[in-house]
């Protein structure tokens, strides 16, 4: 077959650079979200430099909003914008094969909350420890979480940043333990309140959770030796030679084969596991009102051991109740970038992957 014909057109490429003063910027992650009016389809991401430089390409013509979303948890999430307004982010146009340099971003560190997790009496604990920062949401009436960190088994620090100034709890769920609220409470309602300021540093926020914890090895005590004492030895009296009987001969059973044994995963190959399986999850739909969204390639997931949580987002707020694999598009969402975070647990690692879908039209 003949005259299969294409005519490519020349992405565009939008440039610039970011600035910080908490390091980390090699976690930033910058996104192109299409407008309306843009192909929803057209939005593109890429990876900021630890020089603090991005390039975004394979850019369609059309308009955009540039925004940063900091992975490692050091930085606010914000959008590029020149205006007295943050709320409302610059639109980038750009044309067919344009490329486009934007002004640097200063992006603005969060605030931290930090601590430690033990088990009674201060022990290290045996397997890790989930720590969730839960955030109020006045206009849902809900708490997020905005924020978390692992604390690895053996070890007892956490620090999450990145965090907004606002109203927070801090929830404990160890491995194998019983999950708590900061301090020493049973229920999230019972959780005690910590309001944080701008870039504030909250720490010493320590929590004794009911887990295994660590059992040091008892140092051996050495047993002191006795020298034996020498006794004479008498002559050998000879004895008439006796014909050795010779004893039956018995089988013996052959020993049994021990079952070989399994090597627990560790956690950098869990890590990886559940990184590879994220990688494979997409959203199939158009960002349309009256149409539905869902996710597709979850069934990665029902194969392993890998558990998983689901939570869609208009613009920068969560949408309420939207925690499962479908979502349909109501008119309250239109004009506003629609993405959704999935989040997969395995043996007590924990990793997230943000979708970016597009603005709803």
């Amino acid at each position: 077959m003949t005259g299969i014909d294409a005519a490519l057109t020349l992405g565009a490429q939008i440039t610039g650079t970011v600035t910080g003063g908490a390091g980390g910027l090699d976690d930033v992650m910058v996104y192109a979200d299409p407008v309306e009016g843009t192909d929803p389809f057209n939005f593109a991401s890429a990876r900021v430099a630890s020089d603090g430089s991005y390039d975004i390409r394979d850019l369609g013509a059309g308009t955009y909003e540039i925004c940063f979303e900091d992975e490692g948890n050091n930085y606010l999430d914000e959008c590029f914008d020149t205006t007295v307004d943050p709320s409302t982010p610059d639109a980038i146009s750009v044309a067919a094969g344009e490329s486009r340099a934007l002004s640097a971003v200063a992006l603005d560190p969060g605030a931290h909350i930090s601590g430690t997790v033990t088990g009674s009496g201060g022990a290290a604990l045996v397997n890790g420890v989930y720590v969730g920062v839960l955030t109020y949401d006045a206009e849902w009436d809900e708490w997020w979480e905005t924020g978390s960190d692992w604390v690895e088994p053996g070890t007892s620090d956490y620090d999450v940043g990145g965090l907004a100034a606002g109203t927070h709890v801090l929830e404990f769920d160890p491995d194998g333990g019983v999950r708590e609220y900061w301090q020493d409470r049973a229920t999230l309602g019972e959780a005690d309140e910590i309001v944080l300021v701008h870039q504030q540093v909250a720490s010493g926020k320590n929590a004794v959770v009911t887990a295994p914890v660590v059992v040091p090895t008892p140092t051996p005590t050495t047993t002191p030796t006795t020298t034996p004492t020498t006794t004479p030895t008498s002559s050998p009296t000879t004895s008439p030679t006796v014909a050795p009987t010779v004893a039956p001969t018995t089988s013996v059973a052959p020993a049994p084969t021990a079952a070989p044994t399994t090597t627990a995963p560790t956690q950098t190959q869990v890590a990886a596991e559940i990184s590879a399986i994220l990688a494979d999850v997409a959203v199939k739909g158009a960002p349309k009102v009256g149409t539905t969204v869902k996710l597709k390639g979850l069934d990665s997931f029902f194969r392993t051991t890998v558990s998983y949580k689901i939570q869609w987002y208009a613009g920068s707020s969560k949408i309420k109740k939207a925690t499962k694999p479908k979502l349909a598009l109501t008119k309250a969402m239109k004009g506003k970038a629609l993405k959704v975070k999935v989040k997969a647990t395995s043996n007590g690692v924990t990793k997230s992957r943000t979708i970016k879908v597009g603005k709803v039209r």
